[in-house]
């Protein structure tokens, strides 16, 4: 996994080192495994509850960890650190402070109209630099991708693998080069066709900027081969299925006698299954879908939009199989 590096901003550090542990997919006990840091001192570090922490070269020790696992700038985790820890201190013990002109001063001081515009005014400038700024930022700034299944380095049985997570809504989403929706909510899951021995699910996620960010799933797929001659041979998968989505529909697949789960595939996506013997396909919608066998265009499922259920798909699916078309309007007659 690539760690890019983050700057302190105006945060406080506690809000910092949250947001960078959420932003990186790790769990509250995910970090603790990797910095070394105990669940005790790594919560209070992110409630800002200082008081319940060691004494400070422990807790310097703490931060160096912290920022060699997160691939952080220690120097400002210190600076942070030590800034704020004064900041509590000095509320928690205060010391007498005199009178102060500023307060006499806003004390004396009249509400007027012409105050009440100067004020307004700056009021509007701030927040429109803050907008403008924002808005830079999310230019420049990739959208967050979250991978919830499957994890790195995990085994699949079959040829098959289900793929969720989470990433902003209205980001474009490819895993192996195969588009997936995106819900309203940025959630997404899809299965994915695998072939045997080791492999890599690449999931790529842009905005409408076109800032992307890309991530890399290492897989081990176990998938049956056969015993020759006392020696294990790979079946190599015989029925290719690419399927194209000319609009949304929902789709449920099984692929060697094991049912995917069913999903909606959006107008534009392209799905592609991989079986030794068979496919079954069923959709809500026939004529939204464009089936390619092994390299061969068999055209739409059907010309109406209707559902249809387990179509088998076999390599001796080509033979006898009518293609099927859009139909053509029909252009109006004019009379002379």
């Amino acid at each position: 996994m690539i760690f890019e590096k983050h700057k302190l901003n105006t945060e406080t550090l506690s809000e910092y080192l949250r947001d960078v542990r959420t932003g990186l997919g790790f769990s509250i006990d995910e970090a603790v495994e990797r910095t070394g840091v105990c669940l005790k001192y790594l919560n209070a570090l992110e409630a800002g509850q200082y008081q319940q922490l060691p004494p400070d070269v422990y807790v310097i020790g703490f931060l160096k960890q912290i920022a060699e696992s997160y691939k952080l700038d220690v120097r400002q985790l210190i600076l942070q650190y030590k800034k704020e820890r004064g900041i509590v201190e000095q509320v928690v013990n205060p010391t007498p402070q005199p009178k102060s002109s500023v307060r006499k001063y806003l004390a004396e001081l009249m509400i007027t109209p012409k105050l009440v515009t100067i004020v307004a005014a700056v009021l509007f400038v701030v927040g429109t630099v803050g907008y403008l700024g924002w808005q830079v930022s999310s230019i420049s700034r990739a959208p967050s991708l979250v991978i919830n299944s499957p994890s790195s380095n995990d085994k699949v049985l079959g040829s098959v693998v289900t793929v969720s997570g989470k990433t902003e809504p209205g980001t474009s989403l490819h895993i192996n080069n195969q588009n997936v929706m995106v819900d309203s909510e940025g959630a997404f899951q899809t299965t994915v066709s695998l072939v045997g021995g080791q492999t890599d699910l690449r999931v790529e996620a842009k905005n409408k900027f076109d800032r992307g960010v890309t991530k890399i799933i290492p897989l081990v797929v176990e998938q049956s081969v056969p015993r020759v001659a006392g020696a294990e041979t790979a079946i190599e998968p015989s029925v290719t299925l690419e399927l194209s989505f000319e609009k949304a529909a929902t789709i449920t697949l099984s692929v060697d006698g094991e049912v995917q789960p069913q999903e909606v595939v959006g107008a534009g996506g392209t799905k592609y299954i991989q079986a030794q013997d068979k496919i079954l396909v069923s959709t809500s919608n026939a004529s939204a879908v464009r089936v390619k066998l092994n390299n061969n265009d068999l055209g739409l499922l059907g010309n109406k939009e209707e559902p249809l259920t387990n179509i088998l798909f076999t390599t001796n699916s080509l033979k006898g199989f009518k293609q099927v078309t859009k139909p053509q309007e029909k252009k109006p007659v004019v009379e002379n």
